[in-house]
């Protein structure tokens, strides 16, 4: 039913909905008064009771009575509903009306034999006359809603008016008052704009702490790498790998305390990789085996050196999160963690003997902030988040979850992994394609060291490649033929750091603490990369890559953000930046995305060629996909994209998994470079 004044639609209503001929006259003086269905019909005579001359004139009376007492009960009943009722003859005349229906118009005993168009309605209600009508030619009833000035709402309906012959003798007006079912609705939906208003405040609350606490994260970061490299001597290194390893930490307490709002606005980054199972069961073991130690648990791990093809990160976080609550909800006895084989898929299973879960919350224990109701229960402190963030991962990651557990007895949680063929060093990926070609390859031990991953990754590039993206030479700069890294940020501490880690790289930079100081000093022309800061006071880094591609200054730019805003990353790409890096940013990552822009700054061919990839990526998305991506990529959540496009949220997350997958970008911000580079093939004139 369409809300609204007079205005609103007609309903249809049910051509069965006819009035009763029934309640038409309650003339008691008439013998063409009202008659019940268990009353004699008209000329019938009761047979007098033998041996009583007056029988008949008894029997009569007997008749009327009735007759008398039946009308005078609906006419009680009529007067005490509360609904307001008109009864309208063929001509539009009232004949009847009850006791509510002077709330709507103004309406004496009087005005009996009057004609509709004479009432005076309370209410805006100018169609009234029209819709009588049409339902007398048309024989079907008409519905709307109208509201009175007091605020009064109340649905009009129009019924056409049957007698016992099944002709149409009139029709019958009802108004039904609604106001209560309105405001109700009204309350409603203030909650509802209220609990959006509510979300939208936590997101944004999320999102600042998100790049408030990344920021001396990432300088952190950057200066552990750094010392790493020139430290020397065996204590030295140990304190080194002991400080990598707590910021590895923070940074991991940091993103478990972010992850349900960077899922939701869908800035989570993938990265798929091939490695060994058992290196991320140890590493998981090993850092909760404290835990069950200290509530005197058996936590065994049983080996297994298959690999596996997903996001290191992510599936650590999964496993970690189903550890850590099956060691909570366990009070005695022990927990194991394994793999098994299944139907061609690897299967991470982690058993208990805890608590068990009810029948009843199986599926609600995926939930947002739900937490099991049992006494027996660790009721430790805890925001019930841990298995929501499980079951979004293995959406997003492809890998399914699933729970089976006895209450009393324990569960077990499983989750179904893509096992990865071993790779012998001459071995062909299949297709053909890389037969007689040898397979390189360079084993590293987590945590590799900086140097030794860069060696690493131009032993394995290409001669091109590798010439392309080798540190200057101090040569080269001296001489200024090198580019310039001009890095732009407010936080000086950020901006020392990353100077530091470019310049060990061999990089010449300058560094500017806002847009207004880069654009006072830059001259078109020169050579380098940009690198801003997402969140620049005054002019914004957006902005700024806005102003520079408006002004023709094709400067390569990476944009730095602290903070999960998908938005603002496709509206920087299209602004002109290469890439855009989430903060705290490895050296690593750092490095590469310089290297990258610079490369592409001097080979525009490979722009183009990159555009068209592009666009062949997107090719195989439905057009449901192509909907929801344009949805992820503006910034919508999962939830709403589902209530805005009619469907579930499983449905929402298995689209966007798989355009993951057929796209095959393995983060949302990689898949916004390809949405925009595809973009401008499209747009870019044919050569």
């Amino acid at each position: 039913m369409r809300t609204g004044k007079y205005r609103s639609s007609e309903r249809a209503v049910p051509s069965n909905a006819l009035a009763s001929a029934q309640v038409i006259s309650l003339d008691v003086h008439s013998d063409r008064g009202y008659r019940s269905p268990t009353h004699e019909p008209p000329g019938s005579k009761s047979k007098p009771r033998l041996g009583h001359p007056g029988g008949r004139e008894l029997n009569g009376q007997r008749s009327s009575e009735r007759r008398r007492l039946t009308a005078h009960d609906l006419q009680n009943l009529l007067c005490s509903i509360d609904v307001a009722t008109i009864l309208l003859d063929a001509d539009l005349n009232i004949r009847f009306f009850t006791p509510a229906t002077r709330l709507v118009f103004n309406v004496i005993p009087g005005d009996i034999g009057r004609p509709l168009t004479d009432l005076s309605s309370l209410a805006p209600d100018t169609a009234l006359v029209s819709d009588a009508r049409k339902v007398l030619q048309q024989i079907e009833p008409i519905e709307r809603e109208i509201e009175t000035p007091s605020g009064a709402w109340y649905v009009r309906r129009i019924l056409p008016y049957q007698s016992e012959g099944k002709g149409i003798e009139g029709i019958v007006i009802t108004l039904v008052d609604v106001t209560q079912q309105k405001q109700t609705a009204a309350m409603l939906e203030q909650a509802r704009v209220k609990a959006d208003s509510a979300n939208t405040a936590k997101s944004r609350l999320l999102a600042a702490a998100s790049h408030d606490l990344r920021q001396p994260l990432q300088t952190l970061m950057l200066l552990q790498e750094l010392l790493a490299q020139i430290v020397v001597g065996d204590k030295a290194r140990l304190l080194i790998g002991r400080l990598d390893q707590t910021l590895v930490g923070m940074s991991g307490m940091l993103n478990a305390l972010l992850d349900i709002n960077q899922i939701e606005a869908g800035a989570v980054r993938t990265r798929f990789e091939t490695f060994r199972i058992d290196a991320v069961l140890n590493r998981v073991t090993d850092d909760l085996a404290f835990q069950a130690d200290a509530k005197r648990i058996a936590l065994h791990v049983v080996p297994c050196t298959l690999t596996v093809r997903s996001d290191p990160r992510l599936l650590e976080q999964m496993i970690r999160n189903l550890l850590a609550n099956a060691i909570k909800f366990t009070k005695q006895g022990r927990v194991l963690i394994g793999c098994r084989r299944r139907s061609g898929k690897l299967i991470i299973q982690i058993w208990d003997t805890g608590v068990g879960i009810p029948e009843t919350q199986i599926q609600e224990i995926f939930e947002e902030y739900h937490q099991i109701d049992n006494a027996a229960c660790d009721r430790s402190p805890g925001w019930g988040l841990g298995l929501s963030i499980v079951k979004r991962l293995g959406s997003l990651l492809d890998h399914r979850v699933t729970v089976s557990s006895r209450l009393g007895k324990g569960s077990v949680f499983s989750v179904e992994v893509q096992p990865s063929p071993a790779r012998g060093p001459n071995r062909s990926d299949g297709s053909g394609r890389l037969q007689g070609q040898r397979q390189k390859c360079h084993d590293l031990i987590k945590p590799t060291g900086l140097k030794d991953l860069v060696a690493a990754a131009q032993c394995l590039a290409p001669e091109p490649a590798r010439a392309s993206t080798a540190p200057v030479c101090p040569a080269d700069v001296a001489a200024g033929s090198a580019p310039v890294i001009f890095v732009v940020d407010d936080d000086s501490e950020v901006r020392q750091a990353i100077r530091s880690m470019l310049e060990h790289d061999g990089r010449l930079v300058e560094e500017y603490p806002d847009g207004e100081a880069f654009l006072d000093l830059y001259r078109l022309g020169r050579q380098g990369c940009l690198l801003v800061d997402a969140n620049l006071p005054g002019i914004s880094g957006l902005d700024l890559l806005k102003h520079l591609k408006e002004s023709g200054h094709q400067v390569p730019a990476i944009m730095i953000s602290g903070q999960n805003d998908v938005p603002i990353a496709v509206e920087a790409m299209k602004a002109g930046a290469s890439d855009v890096l989430q903060k705290p940013i490895r050296g690593v990552e750092l490095l590469e995305g310089v290297r990258r822009a610079l490369e592409l700054s001097r080979e525009s061919a490979k722009r183009l060629q990159w555009h068209k990839q592009a666009a062949d990526h997107l090719v195989g998305l439905t057009r449901r996909q192509h909907q929801i991506m344009a949805m992820v990529l503006a910034g919508h959540p999962s939830k709403n994209i589902a209530a805005d496009l009619g469907i579930s949220q499983r449905t929402v997350e298995n689209h966007r998994a798989s355009i993951m997958r057929k796209s095959g970008m393995r983060s949302l911000p990689a898949l916004a470079r390809l949405a925009v580079a595809a973009a401008d093939s499209h747009d870019r004139p044919p050569a």
